[in-house]
């Protein structure tokens, strides 16, 4: 059985970085081992075709075998998770620099409506989601976390004569690069301001 990503949507709001990066999660595991809950009904337009969508919380699913993903957990992700789990849910958030951990919110919910779960982390180091998941999908097919390279802050150039820093850990390729969507990137080439 393969594993299912779950994102928890936050936030009233949809920014077209969080259809960026939840297309990105899409290419990494695959429309159908993502779901998408918490999107709300102005939220769950946009994401057709590119993953599984749930209106409502997580905890409606019902669902066992959850590994919550949240930085603050005493034990890391490792590949012999990979049996233990089913589903693996992190928080759509891409937190405040320094963090706010709003994480507890959702592990608060989720007790309070009984939904059982172990939490593992990836690292004390706020990832964007798309990291995360990442990240997480090669634990689970037998990477150790030790083993995967990542980078704190990068730099993104957006012109020829400015850039900008992305203050969060990223996870890197084989070839040493940033695992990076490249809508991301066109994306703040074009924004205005920062």
């Amino acid at each position: 059985m393969k594993p299912v990503f779950i994102i928890e949507h936050f936030g009233k709001e949809f920014f077209e970085w969080s259809l960026i990066e939840y297309s990105h999660i899409s290419e990494i595991v695959g429309r159908n081992n993502l779901i998408i809950t918490n999107a709300g009904k102005h939220v769950a337009p946009r994401l057709n075709g590119i993953c599984k969508v749930q209106n409502k919380g997580v905890e409606s699913l019902k669902l066992s075998n959850i590994c919550l993903l949240d930085a603050n957990a005493g034990k890391s992700l490792a590949p012999s998770d990979s049996g233990k789990f089913h589903y693996f849910l992190f928080g759509g958030i891409l937190g405040d620099d320094p963090p706010q951990n709003r994480t507890r919110e959702l592990i608060e919910r989720l007790k309070r409506k009984r939904i059982k779960f172990e939490a593992r982390n990836l690292g004390k180091e706020q990832m964007p989601t798309d990291t995360a998941v990442y990240a997480a999908k090669k634990i689970i097919e037998g990477t150790p976390l030790k083993q995967i390279n990542f980078r704190d802050g990068i730099e993104v150039e957006i012109s020829d004569n400015e850039s900008v820093v992305l203050p969060y850990r990223y996870a890197l390729d084989d070839k040493g690069m940033p695992v990076l969507s490249r809508k991301l990137v066109d994306y703040l080439k074009k924004k205005e301001g920062f």
